[in-house]
């Protein structure tokens, strides 16, 4: 059974699910498309069954993100993040603390093409653009 079918699921703007053992890749799958285009804040942390599958799902189907929390995410690299500039274009603050797999140059590129976005980075450090 899908929980995120029930009808009142499709206007939900808040979710947190960390520390949810049982949140993997089908779940987040299962959610972003049920409720991705009304999520603002969605939280994920410690949720180790999520790899790039289920965080590339949020990229396609949560355009309305302003906050999304991964921390403590180990399995994800990320590559999906590059598409965050234009697949998600409310997104104001990423948080990657912890996400051990996720490479700075990745981060520093997507802050650049998005330059009103905030990361936190694996050390729990700010990125932001700044110009030159």
């Amino acid at each position: 059974m899908n929980f995120f079918s029930s009808p009142g699921i499709k206007h939900l703007t808040s979710l947190d699910m960390s520390e949810c053992t049982g949140c993997d890749d089908i779940c987040v799958s299962q959610l972003s498309q049920s409720c991705g285009k009304t999520l603002k804040h969605l939280s994920l942390c410690w949720c180790w069954h999520i790899t790039d599958r289920g965080a590339t799902s949020v990229v396609d189907h949560c355009s309305n993100l302003l906050h999304l929390d991964l921390t403590g995410i180990d399995k994800i690299n990320g590559d999906c993040f590059g598409r965050v500039p234009t697949e998600m274009p409310h997104l104001r603050l990423l948080d990657l603390k912890q996400c051990n797999r996720i490479k700075d140059e990745l981060i520093e590129d997507v802050v650049r093409q998005k330059r009103n976005l905030t990361v936190i980075n694996y050390y729990g450090e700010t990125v932001m653009f700044e110009q030159s």
